[in-house]
């Protein structure tokens, strides 16, 4: 009985001393398992993204470029040279209606201030390629001070006869504008559409009180439309992603899987292949048209969870509100290149065509609906012009989300034809 009893806490312990190895190893193995399967889910995602041909590595994205090539510095330096004018010319810029071109001291104030700075621009645009925002600087805020002043230049000159250089100061704002959205995050986008609302603000200045000649309605046209092609998000998703796997590399992988923690390792894998899966699947769908996307594109923003990571939790909520705005931003090119035509027929025949398709041209064959919403173009005329606008306006004071419409007003007692019965809707 006693020898039976001493052998039963001997049995036990050997029991535990092998039990101990056994859940180890099955534990191990249990970790390896999950790690071979993250890892394996996530260079599925990789090979995804390279049979569809699209960039990984944010050094992929941004290739290297010659610094002669680069407008970056040009324009910061142009920010830092950038002198605040006073008030009043706030207050001219932003009035409502809108300020007529004139001789106005603030502008002659604030241009001759600002010579240096509009002379480093005029420089800038010149170059093909922009790295304005990948220094981690807020430019973005900034970057409009720029257009303004090219706007301001724009009315400055109209109000003293100097038509042509007018014109080439739009033509610079939009040249700004198309310049900055070479760059392809997001922030870089935003700057650009603000550029492009200055750029098209002094268009319609520009339609109101001068007459384009052909090779300026070229010029203006040509840029509208290259601006409009360059609407594409889906550039800036990708780029946003490999900001995202960069970020993954920094904070998780620095080294081999075997040098780290087996569940750090696989759970990470695991959080960056959700992060790649649902950018990928962004990008597929972000670039097409109409409230349906807008939808799709929504709740894919909504069906990330915000635990996901810092990288995902950053950058996905703002696709659905990007989205919106690059439509509503090509929109207004939309509109200006319709604009223009409508003004060059008033010129030509003396009236108002009766529709938007009476101006339609081997450049512009059709009237697209509203992009946003899907709704057809409204036109209408009256007593001192016209506007093109969506059915659908967006409430004032909504900053990047303010109404898509497109007004000329012509000075009274011109030559305007009385178009106050002549109202359409299209």
């Amino acid at each position: 009985m006693s020898q039976n009893a001493d052998r039963s806490p001997s049995l036990l312990k050997r029991l535990v001393i092998w039990s101990v190895p056994f859940v180890l190893l099955t534990l191990i193995t249990a970790f390896a398992v999950w790690s071979w399967r993250a890892n394996s889910a996530f260079q599925l995602q990789v090979q995804r993204i390279r049979d569809r041909g699209e960039p990984l590595r944010l050094e992929e994205v941004l290739p290297e470029i010659a610094a002669e090539e680069d407008a970056g510095p040009l324009l910061r330096e142009a920010l830092s040279r950038y002198q605040a004018p006073d008030e009043e010319y706030f207050v001219l810029l932003n009035a409502q209606p809108p300020t007529p071109p004139g001789d106005y001291r603030a502008f002659r104030a604030a241009l001759e201030t600002n010579a240096p700075t509009l002379k480093l621009v005029d420089q800038a645009i010149g170059r093909p390629h922009c790295r304005l925002m990948t220094d981690g600087e807020n430019s973005f805020q900034q970057i409009r001070r720029l257009s303004e002043l090219l706007r301001a230049q724009a009315l400055q000159l109209m109000g003293t006869g100097r038509h042509e250089q007018a014109l080439q100061s739009v033509v610079q704002c939009l040249q700004l504008s198309r310049l900055i959205r070479s760059e392809p995050f997001s922030s870089s986008r935003f700057a650009g559409h603000a550029v492009a609302i200055d750029a098209t603000q002094a268009l319609q200045e520009m339609l109101g009180h001068s007459n384009l000649a052909d090779q300026g309605f070229e010029q203006t046209d040509s840029l509208l439309a290259e601006i409009e092609q360059q609407s594409s998000i889906k550039p800036t998703v990708i780029a946003e992603r490999a900001i995202g796997v960069e970020r993954f590399e920094t904070l998780f992988n620095h080294g081999s899987w075997w040098e780290q923690p087996l569940f750090s390792y696989a759970k990470y894998k695991e959080t960056e292949t959700r992060f790649l899966r649902s950018m990928t699947d962004m990008a597929e769908i972000i670039d097409g048209e109409g409230p349906d996307v807008d939808l799709a594109v929504t709740a894919l923003d909504e069906k990330i969870p915000m635990s996901l990571s810092m990288s995902s939790t950053v950058y996905f909520p703002v696709f659905s509100g990007l989205r919106r705005e690059v439509l509503r931003d090509r929109q207004r090119m939309i509109l200006a290149r319709f604009a223009l035509r409508v003004d060059r027929y008033r010129q030509e025949q003396g009236e108002f065509p009766r529709t938007l398709a009476q101006v339609c041209d081997r450049q512009l064959n059709q009237v697209p609906p509203d992009l946003v919403h899907g709704k057809p173009l409204v036109y209408e005329t009256h007593e001192h012009g016209f506007v093109i606008r969506t059915q659908v306006e967006q409430p004032a004071g909504e900053g990047f989300a303010s109404d898509c419409r497109f007004e000329v007003i012509y000075p009274a007692g011109g030559d305007l034809q009385d178009a106050g019965d002549d109202s359409t809707q299209e």
